[in-house]
């Protein structure tokens, strides 16, 4: 998560005790606010190697993404976004951006904010519940960003990344249950399921083409992470 820091400096005359007092509380209090603030939020980063008004255009540069092992996922908000993987860790995603300017001078983090499921106080078994499956879901997009670099710096394979991906989804299942008990709705399995239904796709995948097996893990793991977005701005 990205954290700003804020630097602030006052003056005061003799007498001004008051003032001080004033001055103070309202720092507190704007600081106060903006810790909250911060805590809001969870953000996923994403490479972005450009956007586009039109569909095609976004297509062509998906392409050509595809074809240099980049995920080529468009996501669509007001614009097409065309992305080349997924971070959990800003500066992760900084990194690879830096790499990629010399060659894509577009290249550049793309963030999706997730609210977050909290209260300031639990006054019933469903609010906890959310915010139980709130911080499993949090966790499985940790760790997946966590497998996804594994896999990039070439210390998994991805047979390995699959098999890990079926054990971090396999961290859901508490939560999903819960889900399905309180609140008797099957939308909360259909993520899980879905997330599955493309961990078994890539159990299936068996190329062993450097670029093609790259493309289809990034792919993959940004399709599961805007899923799980999605998922969490519809509640």
């Amino acid at each position: 998560m990205a954290h700003s820091y804020y630097k602030y400096s006052s003056q005061t005359k003799t007498g001004g005790f008051v003032i001080i007092i004033v001055a103070l509380t309202l720092l507190f209090g704007a600081a106060l606010f903006l810790m909250q603030k911060k805590d809001e939020y969870t953000n996923l980063y994403f490479v972005e190697m450009g956007v586009f008004s039109n569909y095609n255009d976004a297509q062509k540069l998906s392409t050509t993404i595809k074809q240099q092992a980049g995920a080529g996922y468009i996501y669509f908000d007001t614009s097409y976004h065309v992305l080349a993987n997924f971070y959990f860790n800003k500066s992760d995603a900084e990194k690879v951006c830096e790499n990629l300017i010399p060659h894509h001078p577009s290249a550049k983090v793309f963030t999706l904010s997730i609210k977050k499921l909290k209260y300031n106080k639990i006054t019933s078994k469903n609010q906890q519940c959310l915010v139980d499956f709130y911080d499993s879901c949090n966790d499985v997009l940790s760790s997946l960003s966590k497998a996804n670099i594994r896999y990039d710096n070439n210390t998994d394979s991805l047979r390995v990344y699959a098999t890990n991906l079926g054990l971090i989804l396999e961290k859901l299942s508490p939560s999903i249950n819960d889900m399905k008990t309180n609140f008797k709705e099957h939308k909360y399995s259909s993520l899980l399921t879905y997330a599955n239904n493309i961990n078994e796709n890539l159990n299936n995948f068996d190329d062993e083409n450097y670029i093609i097996d790259k493309q289809k893990m990034r792919y993959s793991t940004i399709d599961i992470a805007i899923n799980f977005y999605n998922f969490f701005n519809e509640l």
